[in-house]
């Protein structure tokens, strides 16, 4: 790809947009692809639910260092910051695929982390580049739905892999060579100079405020889209059924996202996060509650959720995007790590369906959290109704 498109505000810039979105299909797929391979890590290195959980808390770790320790890089060049991204990524699953035991499994784990951390904060920093702020939200949104895209391919892919006798650590190694493809089609994206003069830090009450509410909302989907088949499993479902509940899961993802991104929706960012976040809780209880099969619903309401946070962290913080992206996603990644290990832990103790208990309780603290933000918001900043772009009103 490359990019000629000229540097007005209000025209879209489609190679940035291109990028962020292939980049967000690439990390979809790879990342999404592991919670299907995790029984057969699990069982390869005789590993269990408590040891195995570390597996996804320190990629969420490595996410952090990876927001952070990129964000210099982004900032000056998004687009050479996201082909940093990609090579880190094909160099953790090609080390995931080598892995002869905790602990090497465990840094491969890290370095996939890292990876993950700089191509969420680039793939955000171009669209949000690339996008007028009348559209932003509706191109967020377009963002996230190709990651639910991708989420839904990459467990019917490993299905199929596993039909076909491919074990984890081959599947690990194919899907390598998906960032490496990105790379070479990125390899002439140019990138807009960096603004003279420091860099402007992001404010930390607002920034933290919306971290918070992305981070308990992530938490929730990530419970989900990690542990769906696993449960399904344990739950004595037929073989099989656990690839395709996750699979709805995704599906319903993608279409939350898409209908979020076609539609002029006039409502607020906040009240778009309110209804998500009590719809999800809602349907997540309930499916722990009566049966599992209700679970990939949830996926309808929290779909819209981390594209409609960053949005509203984009219109909090205009002028500090790039910083104030990378405290977001480090405080997810925290929150997400920690969730992880601590069900891990749990389900060893009190079995998977109860320790996933804390993904509704995740839900209503980031709908408490909301309150508290929308509550403390400076009149300037207050959300603005998304009305149709041809009258030129802000996103959110």
């Amino acid at each position: 790809m490359s990019d000629s498109e000229a540097e007005e505000p209000e025209r879209v810039r489609w190679s940035f947009l291109a990028a962020g979105y292939a980049s967000l299909f690439v990390l979809g797929l790879c990342d999404n692809a592991r919670p299907s391979l995790f029984g057969g890590i699990l069982e390869g290195l005789a590993l269990g639910d408590g040891a195995g959980s570390l597996f996804f808390a320190v990629t969420s770790l490595g996410v952090v260092a990876g927001s952070l320790g990129l964000r210099g890089l982004v900032r000056a060049s998004a687009p050479r910051g996201l082909r940093v991204a990609l090579v880190l990524c094909a160099l953790g699953l090609a080390c995931n695929a080598l892995a002869g035991g905790l602990v090497s499994l465990l840094a491969a784990s890290a370095l996939f982390g890292m990876a993950l951390g700089g191509l969420a904060l680039a793939q955000n920093v171009l669209v949000g580049q690339a996008s007028p702020p009348a559209l932003r939200r509706r191109f967020l949104a377009g963002l996230h739905s190709v990651y639910g895209l991708a989420s839904l391919l990459a467990p019917l892919g490993v299905a199929a892999l596993r039909t076909e006798g491919t074990g984890w650590r081959a599947s690990f190694l194919l899907l390598a060579g998906a960032p490496l493809l990105l790379l070479a089609a990125t390899s002439r994206l140019r990138g807009r100079p960096a603004p003279p003069g420091p860099r402007t830090p992001a404010p930390l009450g607002p920034t933290l405020g919306v971290a918070w509410v992305a981070g308990f909302a992530v938490v929730g989907e990530l419970l989900l889209s990690t542990r769906l088949p696993l449960l399904f499993a344990r739950e004595g479902f037929p073989p099989g059924w656990g690839d395709v509940a996750l699979s709805a899961f995704f599906l319903c993802l993608t279409a939350s996202r898409l209908a979020l991104g076609l539609r002029s929706v006039r409502a607020s960012n906040a009240r778009v996060l309110a209804t998500g976040l009590a719809g999800a809780a809602t349907l997540f209880a309930l499916g722990l509650w009566t049966t599992p099969l209700l679970l990939p619903l949830a996926a309808l309401f929290l779909g819209p959720l981390f594209p409609t946070a960053v949005d509203l962290l984009a219109e909090r913080v205009p002028h500090a995007l790039e910083s104030a992206l990378g405290l977001l996603i480090a405080c997810v990644s925290v929150l997400a790590g920690g969730v992880h290990a601590a069900v891990g832990l749990a389900s060893e103790l009190y079995g998977l369906r109860t320790a996933l208990g804390a993904g509704p309780l995740a839900l209503a603290a980031a709908l408490a959290v909301l309150a508290l933000v929308s509550r403390s918001a400076p009149p300037g900043s207050r959300p603005r109704s998304c009305a149709s772009p041809a009258r030129g009103r802000s996103a959110g």
